[in-house]
């Protein structure tokens, strides 16, 4: 195993040609490191890398052996070295670590989980594919305290920094010889659960050795995640335990966006079903304490049986109107499993409708919450004062939680751009950890689907992203860590004689990402990364650049972010000068007319390449209608896909389709129509409002489409009635608000797009929409 390790880890490290020594503190050098035969693979491993890394400092390889006679030595793990010192592992805390020195020996051990790796039972980020790299048969969910010691011994005591991963990501300090200081250090970490989740670690190495070194994970995997779907196996059984929509049982998508269907969650049997079918699960996973219990995502109704309908609170705000329903459900279940179970918990998402506790209910027994939020946007006093609110709330009311916090500012439309919230990260975590019974969180700074490089095994950004994630796990370990002290550290450490302009660099994003979100609560990218911010930033850079030496590797790692840089900058620097566009819409008779305009072709949401083939789109009116001409380029026409059969279903965005967007008042965003149309010819409809999320599918269009399929590419022909999206006049002159998408996806990831670029992620922001004029000459 030791080979296989040290193979694997050959090609990460690089050796220094100078032959020095790590010192004891009586002076002679430590000959040899131990670990014992039949040691935990993350034992082996965190030996190997210490091994490498030294060498990398000193030039001088100390071997890796079961045993020997020379002293002193450095003994890693649990052994029978360290029992023959007088030193145990019995009785350490989860996770702890203890790193001391004796006469003879540099012990770093602590405690460390013994089972099969754990696997999330519900797939996703929690799941072996995003936990555990099989190449070094390591996971990031169990306690590994002698790891954690063999890395915090690095960090504290030698003074290696592992800022990001990859060799280039590491600072060595630069001292061929290291006298080791007498030594009785010991520690956990600060906050329990700690699962960032960057890219899928199965399939990264680098990535994944990173990930331990930064200590990110926790002693046990914590998964609430929506799950109502985990009793879709009763449904032929017991229908009558789903919920009860306009006569329908919903197995799909009447209650929410995700189509993995809704409970009526006052039926009495569905309850003591639900809490069988949970402690069945503890008694089969008896790693996992916590059993997730949350409805699925985007929840716009419930049952409609009398007895759901009277715990709705339609009059409470809105992040309440649900709250009574499904925590009531929630807690009722925990106390079920209680029963058997008592150290066990039953969590939830607090989340969209039911995200505040409900006031109806006092403390909830053997109940964890996961609470949803931005980090970034704790910069505003605003938010930050209703997140808080929120959280002290829930904090009276549960034994434990959670928080589910997005670090999505590197996804559209603020990517390749630096996003520094440092102060946020720092002030946010010792606020938390000020709360007794705050476990953790779940970071999602990458999306669980093929998106370029997360999927691959690294970070989609790592030039601009390692180091709000670095902090965040240096928080984790130690809550007092100094954000403006680490910032000036890393940018000496890591630039080298570029130090200062990127010092300055990350100083000045931070300062207007501050200053912006000061008075705005949901800026646009366009508020932070203005002209005149972006040449100041693009000046730091420039001179980051050029103060560095060719081949250095201060210049791989400015030119690193650069690179990411300069994308993001010329990307903003053309959005920004893009603006709405204006068309006039021509009258036409029919779509014979149509195919005779000017054909116009979509482009990615950012204003660049898109994520589809090639796609076109021409459009006219008559005085009672909107014909718009989708031509959709397609490699293979066999690999369209088109699951949706049934109108109004929310998942057809997922099927090869067009999607349109319209705001008859362009100067009103109270009101907008939302269709989707399938290459079935199956149609989707809703009202919509301002960047909302979530459509009112009791409207009905009653649109023509047309569609057909050749060789290379398929066509979409669809007309909108004027009449049916609110426009009786036939003179009406307009304009109107609009945007056209192309969806297609394919193995697992999602393609997009579009006529009118946004910037975002998001399909529903009239505010960036185009603008079509039906006025006739």
């Amino acid at each position: 195993m030791k080979r296989k390790i040290a193979f694997l880890l050959a090609g990460i490290f690089a050796s220094c040609a100078v032959t020095a020594a790590l010192i004891a503190p009586d002076g002679r050098p430590y000959t040899h490191i131990v670990v014992a035969e039949d040691a935990l693979s993350s034992v082996k491993l965190a030996a190997t890398d210490m091994q490498q890394l030294l060498k990398r400092m000193m030039g001088t390889e100390l071997p890796i052996v079961h045993e020997t006679s020379e002293r002193p030595v450095i003994c890693i793990g649990d052994q029978p070295l360290l029992k023959a010192a007088g030193l145990t592992t019995e009785g350490l805390a989860n996770e702890e670590w203890k790193c001391l020195t004796t006469n003879d020996l540099l012990a770093i051990y602590g405690n460390d989980y013994k089972g099969a790796p754990v696997d999330g039972t519900f797939g996703g980020p929690w799941s072996l594919d995003g936990t555990y790299n099989d190449n070094l048969k390591v996971s990031i969910i169990g306690a590994s305290g002698s790891m954690t010691g063999v890395y915090e011994f690095l960090h504290r005591v030698v003074g290696f920094r592992f800022y990001m991963p990859g060799e280039d990501g590491t600072v060595v300090p630069e001292t061929p010889e290291f006298k080791v200081p007498p030594l009785n250090l010991s520690g956990a970490p600060a906050v329990p659960w700690r699962h960032i989740y960057f890219c899928r670690l199965a399939k990264g190495a680098e990535s994944t050795l990173w990930a331990k070194r930064m200590n990110f994970g926790g002693g046990k995997l914590v998964e609430i995640v929506h799950l109502f779907w985990f009793m879709m196996k009763h449904k032929d059984s017991h229908p009558e335990w789903f919920a009860l929509v306009d006569g329908k049982r919903d197995f799909s998508n009447l209650c929410n966006m995700d189509g993995s269907g809704h409970l009526c969650l006052t039926n009495p049997d569905l309850i003591d079903q639900y809490a069988k079918d949970i402690c069945k699960w503890f008694d089969d996973n008896p790693m996992i304490d916590v059993f997730p219990c949350a409805p699925g995502d985007g929840l716009k109704r419930i049952c409609g049986c009398p007895n759901c309908q009277a715990e709705l609170h339609a009059d409470y705000p809105e992040e309440e109107q649900f709250s009574y329903h499904i925590w009531n459900f929630v807690q009722k279940v925990a106390a079920k499993v209680a029963e058997t179970h008592p150290t066990k918990y039953v969590g939830c998402l607090a989340y969209e409708k039911y995200r505040t506790p409900p006031r109806e209910l006092g403390p909830m027994k053997n109940v964890a919450v996961m609470i949803t939020n931005g980090r970034s946007k704790n910069a505003n006093p605003e938010y930050r004062k209703q997140i808080h609110d929120t959280i002290d709330a829930w904090a009276e009311r549960v034994d434990r939680f959670y928080l589910w916090s997005w670090y999505l500012d590197h996804w559209p439309p603020t990517n390749n751009l630096p996003v520094a919230q440092f102060h946020v990260i720092q002030d946010e975590i010792r606020w938390l950890l000020s709360h007794p019974n705050y476990m953790g969180e779940y970071i999602e700074s990458e999306p669980y689907h093929p998106r370029m490089g997360a999927f691959q095994g690294r970070m989609e950004y790592p030039g601009l992203q390692h180091l709000g994630l670095y902090l965040t796990g240096r928080m984790y370990m130690d809550p007092s860590t100094d954000a403006d002290a680490l910032l000036k550290e890393y940018c000496r450490l890591f630039y080298g004689p570029a130090g200062n302009h990127m010092l300055a660099f990350w100083t000045a994003a931070q300062k207007r990402w501050e200053a912006v979100y000061a008075t705005k609560r949901s800026p646009e990218a366009e508020d932070i990364f203005t002209a005149d911010m972006l040449k100041v930033l693009q000046g730091h850079m420039d001179a980051a650049l050029a103060a560095t030496a060719e081949g250095s590797v201060y210049r791989r790692r400015v030119a690193l972010i650069k690179d990411e840089f300069d994308t993001g900058h010329t990307r903003m620097r053309q959005l920004l000068g893009i603006g709405k566009r204006k068309e006039k819409l021509v009258p036409v008779k029919d779509f014979l007319d149509v195919q005779q305009l000017n054909e116009e072709i979509f482009v990615g949401k950012d204003g660049g390449q898109p994520d589809t083939p090639r796609t076109t789109i021409r459009y006219g009116r008559d005085r009672s209608a909107l014909f718009i001409r989708f031509v959709c380029y397609e490699p293979n026409v066999n690999s369209i896909i088109a699951d949706v059969t049934e109108p109004d279903n929310g998942r057809i965005w997922k099927d090869d389709s067009v999607d349109i967007f319209l705001y008859p008042d362009a100067d009103n965003f109270s009101k907008g129509y939302h269709i989707i149309v399938n290459t079935r010819r199956v149609v989707y409809d809703a009202t919509t409002t301002k960047d909302s999320l979530e459509d009112d599918t009791s409207w009905t269009c009653h649109p023509y489409v047309g569609f057909r399929h050749e060789d290379g590419y398929w066509i979409m022909d669809i007309s909108i009635p004027f009449r049916d999206i609110g426009i009786e006049d036939p003179e009406f002159a307009g304009p109107i608000a609009a945007n056209f998408y192309r969806n297609r996806f394919r193995d697992g990831a999602m393609g997009c797009s579009c006529w009118n670029p946004t910037n975002t992620n998001i399909y529903n922001v009239p505010s960036k929409f185009g603008r079509l004029n039906p006025k006739q000459d």
